[in-house]
Parts: C-alpha cells; sequence; structure tokens
C-alpha cells in the first residue's frame, strides 16, 4: 500500500489532497460452492415440424342401431325397457272406436246419415220422408226405369198440334189495346159521350161562376162598400191636428214621462243619438274593460324566486282577455319569469316571462298563454316568482279583462 499526496489550485485556493494507493494480489481459488436455486422457466420455443402421421388403430365396437332382419310390413318394437333392445314385429290393427261427433267438419245432417239405423232413418235426416219409392202408376209412385215414354200427348197432357195452332193464330190481349183490357164500366156510353161534348165546359163560365155563390158581396153589400170611407181616406185624419188635442198625451218636446215607459234596445257597441235602455247600458257597463294592478315587490330590491310573493283576493268575477308583467329595472341575464294561481292552480299553459333586458312582457320572445281565463269572485290569488334573473327590480303585474 503505498500514499500520495497532492497539492493544486482551485479558484485561486490551494487544496491539498491525499490518496492511498492499494496493491491487489489474487488468491487461490476456493472450492465450488453448492448449487443454487432453479430460475424461472424461459419462453416456450418455436412449434416444431409435424412428424408423419401413424398408422390406422383397430375399428371400435359396432355402436347400438336398428337390428338387422325384419321383413316387409313388420314395424320396429321396443322388445323391453333396456336402452336399444328393439326388434322386428308384425302391425297389428289398433284398437278403439270413431263416432259422428270426433267429425268436427261434418254437418248435422251428415252426422244423422251417418248414424242412421236403417233407409227410412236415412230419408228422414235429408228429408226425403219416410216411405220407400216404389215404381208404379199412380201419383206416389215413379216409373221405372226402362219405361216407354207414351205416343199419345193426352198421357201426359200435352196440348195436340191443332191445338197449338189455334192458340197461334187467335187474337192475343195485347192486340186488344188498353180499353178491351179494362171493364167496360169504367166507360161512358155512347150517348153519355155526346152529352158532355154538347154542355158548356166549366171554362166558359168565367171565373166567379167557378166559386162558391156565398163567397161574393151581394148587390146591396157591394153598394155600401163604395160608399163606406176607405182606408186611404184615414191617412189625413191621422196625420193632422196637435198632440195637445189628444187628452193625457206627453208633447213631443222634452216630454215628462210617468210609469215605466220603454223602448227598443239599441245594438251593443250602438253609439247614435239613440235612447239608452236600462238593459242597453248595464251591458255597456258589464263589458268595460276592467285592469286590476298588483306589486309584486318594491322598487328598489332585486326579485327573488319563491311561491305566494303576493297573496290577494279577487273583488269580482272576471274573465281575463290578457295578462302582463314589468319592471323598474330589467334583468341583465335570465329571463324572470311569474306564475299566477287561481286557488292554488296555475291560470297559464306557458308561464309569463319576460326577456332579459327588457322591462315588459309585451316584447317576449314566448309569449304567455291563459289556460284558465275564469276568475271567480272572492277567489283567492298569489303569484309565484319562477325565475328571478339578475338584478330585476319592481315587479308589477296587470290582469286585464271584462267583469263576468
Amino acid at each position: 500500500m503505498a500514499k500520495v499526496t497532492m497539492t493544486e489550485v482551485v479558484g485561486g485556493v490551494e487544496v491539498t489532497s491525499t490518496a492511498v494507493q492499494v496493491e491487489v494480489t489474487q488468491g487461490t481459488i476456493g472450492p465450488q460452492g453448492p448449487k443454487g436455486d432453479t430460475g424461472d422457466t424461459g419462453a416456450t420455443g418455436a412449434t416444431g415440424a409435424t412428424g408423419a402421421t401413424g398408422a390406422d388403430g383397430q375399428d371400435g365396437a359396432d355402436g347400438q342401431g336398428v337390428p338387422v332382419g325384419g321383413t316387409t310390413g313388420q314395424v320396429l318394437a321396443k322388445a323391453s325397457a333396456t336402452d336399444y333392445d328393439t326388434e322386428w314385429v308384425d302391425q297389428t290393427g289398433g284398437t278403439g272406436s270413431v263416432s259422428s261427433d270426433d267429425i268436427t267438419d261434418a254437418t248435422t245432417v251428415g252426422k244423422a246419415v251417418l248414424t242412421a239405423t236403417d233407409a227410412a232413418a236415412a230419408r228422414t235426416a235429408i228429408g226425403a220422408g219416410t216411405s220407400s219409392l216404389a215404381l208404379g202408376t199412380t201419383s206416389t209412385t215413379a216409373l221405372a226405369g226402362d219405361t216407354a215414354i207414351p205416343d199419345s200427348p193426352d198421357d201426359i197432357g200435352a196440348a195436340t198440334s191443332a191445338q197449338g195452332a189455334l192458340a197461334d193464330s187467335a187474337v192475343q190481349p195485347a192486340d186488344l189495346g188498353t180499353a178491351a183490357s179494362a171493364d167496360t164500366t169504367d166507360f161512358a156510353t155512347a150517348a153519355q159521350g155526346a152529352l158532355a161534348d154538347s154542355a158548356t165546359q166549366p171554362g166558359d163560365l168565367g171565373t166567379a161562376a167557378a166559386a162558391d155563390t156565398t163567397d161574393f158581396a151581394t148587390a146591396a153589400q157591394g153598394a155600401l162598400a163604395d160608399s163606406a170611407t176607405q182606408p186611404g181616406d184615414l191617412a189625413a185624419v191621422a196625420t193632422s191636428g196637435a198632440v195637445a188635442d189628444v187628452t193625457g198625451a206627453a208633447p213631443l218636446a222634452s216630454p215628462a214621462l210617468t210609469g215605466n215607459p220603454t223602448a227598443p234596445t239599441p245594438t251593443a257597441g250602438d253609439n247614435d243619438t239613440s235612447i239608452a235602455t236600462t238593459a242597453f247600458v248595464t251591458n255597456a257597463v258589464a263589458k268595460q274593460t276592467e285592469v286590476l294592478m298588483i306589486a309584486v315587490s318594491d322598487e328598489s330590491t332585486a326579485i327573488t324566486t319563491g311561491t305566494a310573493k303576493v297573496t290577494f283576493r279577487m273583488p269580482f268575477a272576471m274573465t281575463l282577455t290578457a295578462v302582463r308583467a314589468s319592471l323598474t329595472a330589467s334583468s341583465s341575464s335570465g329571463n324572470p319569469a311569474i306564475d299566477i294561481n287561481e286557488a292554488g292552480s296555475s291560470i297559464f299553459s306557458t308561464t309569463l316571462t319576460i326577456d332579459s333586458g327588457e322591462k315588459t312582457s309585451t316584447t317576449a320572445a314566448t309569449a304567455a298563454v291563459i289556460s284558465d281565463a275564469s276568475l271567480a269572485d272572492d277567489a283567492e290569488m298569489t303569484i309565484d316568482i319562477d325565475t328571478a334573473g339578475t338584478g330585476a327590480k319592481g315587479l308589477k303585474i296587470a290582469l286585464i279583462g271584462t267583469r263576468a
């Protein structure tokens, strides 16, 4: 081992360092140490090439299947409860019976024919009677199929050729005309026809003769009517003279009427010199527009959301035509939304709103829709502020309509 000292100047400072040099000499190799633990399995190597195909193995035992043998017409049946234990057997017919009721698409008549005990019952089922059809020559029997057709027309009730020719040459009913086909008593005789031709006709008598004479005045009545005062002569009498000449009559100018005088009621909205009756005035007053103004907040405090900000009762029944909201200071952001309730239920289907930066609901992009326009007298009304916006102040509500 050797010691070495070195001195050097670093940054104007003298630095002294000492190093020790050690000489190392390799010694004798010691014995081999014990075997260490087995390390982790390495990654699987690549698959080697496929080897040659081996020789075929021996055939296996036959599986369960259909037994050999059997003859034409035989069927396969179980020989025991053991699986796959089957055998060929001769097919035999089944047992049981089928009734007419089992034929679901048969009619009632069809079923009755199927269950008929004899021919008579079958005929009864189809409505052919109960007696058998017998061959013979009576009205209740039939001719045999090989019976010849009689030569004489009399035998079958037919007309002879001579009778047919006579019918063809006879005068037919259509050849007689309308008169011949009616009863002769429906027509006048020749003498009656001549008498009618020579008689005075109704048209020859004139208008008077065609009416009952009792419908006309007598000559004396006509003369009296000619000398009587005619309706046209009364016009002058009715329009002459002074009102004052009539006892108890009111003057035309500023009459002082008594009792309960009446006059025609003018049409609603009439605006002329007609007399306004009490009915006209009552209707006009009822249709006069009413406005209820409600202050919902003060003028200096920003509004806040909440229910029943104001509660009041209707002073009279009212039919709404419009509802308006206004502010003294508009919202800088957000649209204030106001709901009005009658007895706890909203009168709107679309809420009343005031757009941001606006002071009136009349300019809102979405107009309010009134769903309850009939406000009852003394109904409890509440006003809710659903959305306050930012900085909105001085909220007021106007209910506009007519008295109901």
